[in-house]
């Protein structure tokens, strides 16, 4: 699961538009408060990047409605996004970054084990419980962790070993 599925499966409501779509993103690149008329929050908008033109009406929205985490902006090109985002809309956004899977949670194991604080112990344990890959073994962990949708679990996915893992 990636950034725009997680957010798509929150319960509340949302709409959802992306800016890969060329139509969305000329019409709201013209007229930016048109857009939010046509499609009024809470939303969430999906490669916000395409059109940083829309941060100015969302800062107007916001200013006027005093709603908070009415807008979702998903981008995929982060430094880009974050620079318009900070100067048009500063003190008004919480930006998070959301990172591949690590390799407990792709196992499930997140319950089971402490949280990772590169700590000298918590190093040394790994290397511990840790075994040798193979390449075709650390890519698959990579692609799995990085690129969740189009991963297709196999039955030799089974038999992967999680580096930090209890032995």
């Amino acid at each position: 699961m990636g950034k725009t599925t997680l957010l798509k499966e929150c319960p509340d409501g949302r709409s959802y538009i992306n800016l890969d779509n060329l139509e969305n993103r000329a019409f709201t690149q013209s007229d930016p408060s048109l857009f939010l008329q046509r499609y009024p929050p809470p939303i969430i908008i999906d490669e916000v990047q395409h059109a940083p033109e829309l941060f100015s009406a969302i800062k107007v929205f916001v200013d006027k409605n005093k709603k908070k985490g009415i807008f979702w902006l998903i981008g995929s090109q982060r430094f880009h996004l974050m620079r318009n985002i900070t100067e048009t809309l500063a003190g008004r956004e919480a930006i998070t970054d959301m990172l591949g899977f690590s390799q407990t949670e792709i196992e499930n194991k997140a319950e089971e084990t402490e949280p990772f604080i590169p700590t000298t112990v918590w190093i040394e344990n790994s290397r511990a419980c840790s075994s040798h890959k193979s390449l075709m073994t650390l890519n698959r962990i990579i692609w799995r962790a990085l690129f969740p949708t189009i991963w297709v679990p196999t039955k030799t996915d089974k038999n992967i070993a999680v580096i930090g893992s209890d032995c």
